[in-house]
């Protein structure tokens, strides 16, 4: 609206404040923002809890995994007899490689790597959530 516009609208004793049309825009377009980044925050909110809890699961699934391939008692032998291990720590390293659960280890670092992504999205939308509605107060006032 061009305020040649709002003067057809405004009886003649009636007067229109400077800069009322700028005002009630930015208010418009903060909301507008505002509606646009709840929905943003609602998304990356479901994001992070989905990957937390596929990462309570993927950790016990890992867990299980490696007690039961031997990966535990190897890194654990690192430990008990570090001489056997400076003899022969070429074959140390390829028997750990071999008895780590490769799949489900891959699987546990994605669902970390979910968990950090979903954190990073919901804190950065939070954030600017939060200064776009002081903003939108700071207008009120």
């Amino acid at each position: 609206m061009k305020p040649k516009d709002i003067e057809k609208f405004t009886p003649n004793n009636l007067s229109v404040p400077d800069g009322l049309l700028n005002r009630v825009l930015s208010r418009i377009e903060t909301e507008r923002k505002l509606i646009r980044l709840r929905r943003r925050l609602v998304f990356a909110a479901v994001l992070l809890a989905g990957s937390v809890a596929a990462f309570a699961f993927m950790l016990r699934l890992f867990w299980l995994d490696v007690s039961t391939s031997g990966f535990g008692q190897y890194l654990s032998l690192f430990f008990y007899d570090f001489r056997f291990i400076a003899a022969d720590w070429q074959d140390y390293v390829f028997s750990l490689l071999e008895t780590l659960p490769a799949l489900s280890a891959g699987v546990f670092l994605a669902t970390v790597l979910a968990v950090l992504y979903g954190l990073r999205l919901t804190l950065g939308f939070g954030r600017e959530f939060l200064s776009s509605s002081r903003q939108l107060s700071a207008l009120n006032h």
